[in-house]
């Protein structure tokens, strides 16, 4: 994960994104978002992997431990310079890799405020919001991923938690809506796309189970 060779350079020095001003921090060459279309990690209906910041691969122990103390030296960077957006977005993608949930939402808060809009980053924000909420949704949650949709209506993510969202209130028409709309944007035969498959499969048969 490029983001991870990122983060174990602020060991020696604060991270220099390529493309320091640009509207859509996603592109930067430094890349923040290894999997923009990861599946999400809060979906009710299917156990699908983690998303990218929570880490489908975990790294070696030793990079493991090089990583916590890169995380902490980027924590004390970011307190002399709290401006600095893309440093917020590293950190929390890194604490999402360590586990840390909460601390993560709050990082990505705090880089969405800095940033431009960002599909992917809101995404993931509210991501690491619900699970840190024992995957419940609150209001807050429902406006960011608004706010996702708003900014990309065919991101597959903002799509996924949609889907998970409208399962988790039962509403089955509203999460096999978006589920379809994965369909029509993932690539045939990719995890996104079977994972919307399986998610219409399991709100059809739920809806009918409880009719």
């Amino acid at each position: 994960m490029p983001w991870i060779v990122a983060l174990l350079a602020v060991a020696g020095a604060m991270i220099v994104v390529a493309t320091k001003s640009t509207s859509n921090p996603a592109s930067a060459e430094l890349s923040l978002a290894p999997n923009t279309s990861s599946r999400v990690t809060i979906s009710p209906t299917v156990s699908a992997p983690p998303t990218a910041g929570v880490g489908t691969s975990a790294p070696a122990s030793n990079a493991g431990g090089d990583m916590a103390t890169a995380v902490k030296r980027l924590e004390a960077k970011l307190e002399k310079n709290p401006q600095n957006g893309d440093g917020w977005l590293l950190l929390a993608r890194s604490y999402n890799e360590l586990g840390r949930r909460q601390d993560a939402a709050n990082a990505f808060g705090k880089a969405a405020a800095l940033l431009p809009t960002s599909a992917d980053l809101l995404a993931d924000w509210v991501d690491a919001r619900v699970v840190s909420n024992n995957r419940k949704w609150d209001d807050e949650s429902r406006v960011i991923l608004k706010r996702a949709l708003a900014a990309d209506t065919k991101h597959i993510k903002s799509l996924e938690l949609a889907a998970s969202e409208a399962f988790d209130r039962a509403a089955y028409p509203q999460a096999i809506e978006f589920w379809k709309q994965v369909l029509a944007v993932a690539p045939a035969n990719s995890p996104d796309a079977k994972l919307a498959q399986q998610g219409i499969n399991d709100a059809n048969s739920t809806s009918t189970a409880k009719k």
